[in-house]
């Protein structure tokens, strides 16, 4: 319990963090609810949520940095010693570290989108989703905001940095998986499922694999943080 509390103290006591869960929640509150506006002159008196949800998409890279920053800074400056020098259970520092950081960027994303859904109702009659295609890209947006913070933050304490880890996951989701999406062959589309962008959304297949990568940095994070010295 100590720990925890550490951890929650350390990371919350940061500016940055505080500002780009800020930032996060601003964006996802007016997101929708500016889509909205642009709707409703138009005549348009019910809104898909995956229509409203499109801002969303474009914060990722926030996320990247929410979740990553306060998982890595301690690394990154070496006061995790600190930490590690006041308990020997360093699986379990990892644990609160990463969970701390990705639940928190998470559980913004989530109350601010809701919110932002329940404000878009200002300007369109209702929101309701407008079939099986709408719903599959509501949850994988959903998806993608459970397991990028995570993976995120897994990553920066793998590397010691949560600006390497920032770096890492914008190359892989907006170049790399990008590149795969335009290469109209099997092997790149087969190859994008693999990817964290491209299993959510994938049905169970899909949630396997984001399974798979969580559960590889977690244990490439463990095995690191067991070797990595006190400084």
């Amino acid at each position: 319990m100590h720990t925890l509390k550490a951890t929650l103290r350390e990371i919350f006591s940061r500016p940055a963090t505080r500002i780009l869960l800020a930032f996060v929640a601003v964006a996802l509150i007016l997101g929708p609810m500016a889509v909205a506006m642009l709707l409703g002159p138009n005549g348009t008196s019910a809104a898909d949520p995956a229509m409203l949800l499109i801002p969303a998409s474009f914060m990722l890279p926030v996320a990247f940095a929410a979740a990553a920053f306060p998982a890595g800074g301690a690394h990154s400056r070496g006061t995790i010693g600190y930490a590690y020098l006041a308990s020997n259970h360093r699986g379990w520092e990892l644990a609160c570290r990463v969970g701390i950081a990705a639940l928190a960027c998470t559980l913004t994303a989530f109350a601010a989108s809701a919110i932002g859904l329940g404000g878009a109702h200002v300007f369109v009659d209702s929101v309701a989703l407008g079939g099986a295609n709408s719903a599959d890209m509501v949850r994988n947006q959903a998806e993608l905001w459970v397991a990028y913070p995570l993976l995120a933050a897994l990553t920066a304490v793998l590397l010691g940095s949560g600006t390497a880890s920032f770096f890492v996951w914008v190359v892989e989701s907006l170049i790399v998986e990008t590149a795969l999406g335009a290469v109209n062959q099997p092997w790149a589309a087969a190859l994008e499922k693999l990817l964290p962008g491209g299993a959510a959304g994938n049905g169970a297949a899909g949630v396997a694999t984001l399974v798979v990568w969580v559960a590889a940095l977690a244990a490439a994070a463990y095995a690191a943080v067991q070797r990595r010295a006190v400084k």
